[in-house]
């Protein structure tokens, strides 16, 4: 049976638009709404522990998940999908109030992806210190969860972070507890969990 084959290093559309340039599909192709053009993924299964933070003061020193993706199209939707496991004490095993996880967007507080912007402390997470057993608290753990899409309208790249907040100072935890007894010792009760970000471009 013959075989044909057609080699080609480029495809264009009868416009002249190029949607294929050795081998690889250019931002004219039209995908159908509600496909898949992108993925982007990242994950972070270190122990982490910030201490010494002053009250009412935003973070942005945990880098571990920060994400970046350059849209192919520019009025894609974003689907953002991460969990982040986290929680907070004092520096002194005291109460230290709420510990905030807000999403940012080029160094932006996120209004997709985050409470109502106009009003006070916007976030996508809140984990209260327990205001009783102190001795407890040290140990646990909470799991803030983020998940919206976000409209875009240019195609320029879009850079994911987190920043995090605690009321009264003290030190938050990422992927462990706040614990710093769990520094030297994790013991039968201090974990090593897994923080991960995903974020999908979707064609309209």
């Amino acid at each position: 049976m013959a075989t044909s084959i057609i080699k080609t290093n480029e495809l264009r559309l009868l416009n002249d638009q190029v949607v294929m340039s050795d081998g690889a599909l250019t931002g004219n192709v039209m995908f159908p709404a509600g496909h898949i053009v992108q993925t982007v993924y990242t994950s972070d299964n270190t122990r982490r522990l910030f201490s010494g933070l002053a009250s009412h003061t935003w973070y942005d020193n945990y880098t571990a998940l920060n994400l970046s993706i350059t849209p192919k199209f520019s009025n894609s939707l974003l689907y953002v999908m991460c969990n982040v496991m986290f929680y907070c004490n004092g520096d002194s095993n005291t109460n230290v109030g709420s510990g905030f996880l807000r999403m940012m967007i080029n160094g932006s507080i996120s209004p997709e992806l985050n409470g109502d912007t106009t009003e006070k402390h916007p976030c996508f997470a809140q984990a209260r210190s327990f205001g009783g057993n102190v001795t407890a608290s040290i140990y646990d753990t909470r799991v803030g969860i983020c998940q919206g899409y976000v409209q875009i309208s240019d195609k320029t790249e879009k850079m994911f972070s987190i920043e995090y907040r605690c009321q009264d100072g003290g030190r938050v935890s990422f992927n462990r507890d706040p614990s710093t007894a769990s520094d030297t010792n994790q013991g039968s009760h201090s974990p090593t969990g897994r923080s991960t970000f995903t974020v999908m471009e979707i064609a309209q």
